[in-house]
């Protein structure tokens, strides 16, 4: 078909083409990304679109749509919820319009907080009876997109003689049994420190704790229970400080007395639940640190003290920050005696003189503490504890600052050494689902997690593929084939199971440096598959390798990356722990059937990743399918996955 060109309208088409080439249109720009924190679910921003502009000058309206719907201004404020979020701007200049688009990236990088309340939270008397306990777990989280929680660890200052029975750990178990026990030689109350974790939708892992009371009758508690005065001579006398006085079941009688003439209490002896106010008279004492303790004597014979440190120093003086300073070194042996401890700890602390700098020499009074040699003011000085080879117990210590200019008096920073011996290395109870985090049985080459307690481990990742069978001191064995691990931490570890495991109830043995430290079930299938998502949408990958996503659907009749873990047996067979091949490609060996919201599908492609360990790809077919979320189901060999959904657009 040819077009005629009409003589009647050619001055109108010269007189637009000229209007056109001297009216350009306007230019805008939406401004860079943001990102903003995520609070109940969205985040605020200010979208500014003044850096728009038109070549005549001409006045601009300014249109932005986006998750909030339409708005109109150059500046304007709006919300956006989690997620990336494209925004649009429209500027027109009455003739001609421009669009520019911008991001607002809403994150979420806020742990929840956990609360728990236990009840009852005080067993009374110790019988060594079995009682039942509630816990009350509260969730808060800053996004409020939703949140869970499970059932982390119950430990207690007695780990050895203990009683928890139908704790569910891993789960969001609020039901569970303490023994209500004290030992002889161990402190007159044990506690039990109830610990949960709770997680958000972004994987923020948060953690709260509750505490069970195993008391005997009237015993005391003293809040604080260390006290700091200071007394230049010359000067004011110290203010006096309250401590309470509490006690943990009934109210109970207690006398007072101080092993310092220069420390004193406000009276003789007093009752649970009173404020006892505490003086010192630093009156002829030289210029020095001192130490002092008053003890409260239970009517019981329960004693409780309060350590008081007195300095009495001469302008200008030296002083130290902090204060004070404690450790805690863990130990622990090991079903076989293998003896595990935590490293050495080192604190900084700042040394300062007033008026004038100092030079200053550092001295320590305890084998297990050093501390840099000298310095001069203003400094920052590091004092290490290394309890190698020590025994449980509570050890104290002291570091003395000693300046040069014997004018000014010597500091002492009192240190406190907790050794603790810990339960050691509790094992996972079960495996999970790597993709699906749920309790479900595993397949051979399956990637898999396992919810641990070690307090020795330390965050490491597998340098590279092959998955090495030793990462972070763990190794372990399921029918005398060796696990591949590509994480280890404190509280988890993940892992992919050999490929030549047969189906049936096998057990995952556990070593850690070296030692047998418990045994896993294993429930293993032919096949069990399980998607990778996040709150059920599923994290696959558009053909632009972007995030599928409710705000970045894929374009139809196109294809979108799901990722799958469980799929079994493959040909060619692939080595544990190695890099998928690429010629040929690893297919599964066992039937796979695709339903996209309940009717059957063919794949596009269905093999292990390339590169990549113990994760099948399946490229699912977007053809035919209505703008909007779809639900994606996978089964191999008869067994279903879990669902997820995948997002579509026109």
């Amino acid at each position: 078909m040819r077009f005629r060109f009409v003589p009647s309208i050619a001055s109108a088409l010269a007189l637009a083409l000229a209007s056109a080439a001297t009216a350009a249109p306007p230019v805008a720009n939406a401004g860079d990304p943001q990102f903003a924190e995520c609070v109940n679910g969205v985040a605020s921003f200010t979208l500014n679109g003044t850096d728009s502009s038109d070549p005549e000058n001409d006045p601009l309206t300014y249109t932005w749509t986006g998750p909030f719907g339409t708005v109109y201004g150059a500046i304007v404020d709006v919300e956006a919820p989690l997620g990336n979020n494209e925004i649009t701007l429209e500027v027109s200049d009455g003739v001609g319009t421009s669009q520019a688009t911008t991001n607002l990236i809403v994150i979420d990088t806020n742990p929840p907080a956990v609360g728990v309340a236990l009840s009852p939270n005080l067993l009374i008397p110790p019988d060594g009876s079995f009682r039942d306990i509630d816990a009350n777990v509260i969730v808060q989280d800053a996004c409020n997109v939703g949140t869970s929680f499970r059932l982390h660890s119950i430990t207690s200052n007695e780990p050895s003689t203990q009683i928890v029975v139908g704790a569910d750990y891993g789960t969001p178990d609020e039901e569970f049994i303490l023994g209500a026990l004290l030992t002889t030689a161990g402190p007159e109350a044990r506690t039990y420190n109830v610990f949960y974790e709770a997680e958000d939708t972004q994987g923020n892992v948060g953690l709260g704790s509750g505490e069970v009371v195993v008391a005997k009758e009237g015993v005391l508690d003293v809040t604080p229970s260390k006290l700091i005065f200071r007394y230049t001579p010359g000067g004011d006398a110290p203010v006096s400080q309250s401590v309470y006085v509490s006690s943990i079941a009934a109210a109970s009688y207690y006398d007072i007395s101080s092993d310092q003439s220069w420390l004193n209490a406000e009276r003789a002896s007093g009752n649970a639940g009173d404020n006892l106010a505490v003086f010192v008279d630093p009156s002829g004492l030289a210029p020095g640190s001192y130490g002092g303790r008053l003890t409260l004597h239970s009517e019981f014979g329960v004693e409780r003290t309060v350590r008081v440190q007195l300095y009495v120093t001469d302008r200008p003086e030296v002083f130290a920050m902090p204060e004070e300073l404690s450790f805690e070194h863990d130990v622990s042996v090991l079903p076989g005696g293998t003896r595990l401890q935590s490293g050495p700890q080192s604190r900084a602390v700042f040394i300062g003189a007033l008026n004038a700098p100092s030079d200053f020499t550092v001295s320590t009074d305890a084998p297990w503490l050093a501390a840099s040699p000298s310095g001069s003011t203003p400094d920052r000085i590091t004092v290490t504890a290394a309890a190698d080879g020590m025994a449980v117990g509570d050890y104290t210590g002291s570091v003395r600052i000693t300046p040069q200019d014997t004018s000014r008096g010597p500091v002492t920073i009192p240190v406190n050494l907790s050794v603790i011996a810990s339960r050691g290395v509790q094992v996972p109870q079960f495996l999970v689902n790597a993709a699906t985090m749920e309790r479900r049985p595993v397949a051979p080459g399956s990637l898999v997690t396992g919810f641990w307690d070690n307090p020795f481990a330390s965050s490491v990742s597998a340098p590279g593929l092959p998955l090495p069978e030793t990462l972070g001191g763990l190794s372990a064995m399921i029918d005398g084939y060796p696990v591949r691990f590509s994480y280890v931490s404190r509280s988890q570890f993940n892992a992919q199971l050999p490929m030549d495991l047969w189906a049936g109830v096998s057990t995952m043995d556990l070593y850690y440096e070296g030692e047998h430290v418990g045994a896993v079930p294993v429930q293993i299938l032919p096949a069990s598959p399980g998607i990778f998502h996040s709150n059920g949408d599923a994290l696959a990958v558009n053909p632009d390798g972007t995030l599928n996503g409710p705000n970045n659907p894929a374009p139809s009749n196109s294809g979108i990356a799901l990722y799958v873990t469980g799929q079994g047996q493959t040909d060619p067979l692939v080595g544990d722990g190695a890099a998928a091949p690429t010629n040929p490609f690893a297919t599964p060996v066992h039937p796979l059937h695709l339903a996209i919201d309940g009717e059957t599908h063919e794949p596009l492609f269905a093999a292990l990743a390339p590169g990549l360990a113990g994760l099948l790809q399946v490229n699912v077919p977007t053809q035919g399918l209505a703008p909007g979320a779809h639900l994606v189901v996978l089964s191999i060999h008869g067994v279903p996955s879990n669902g997820v959904k995948i997002y579509v657009r026109p």
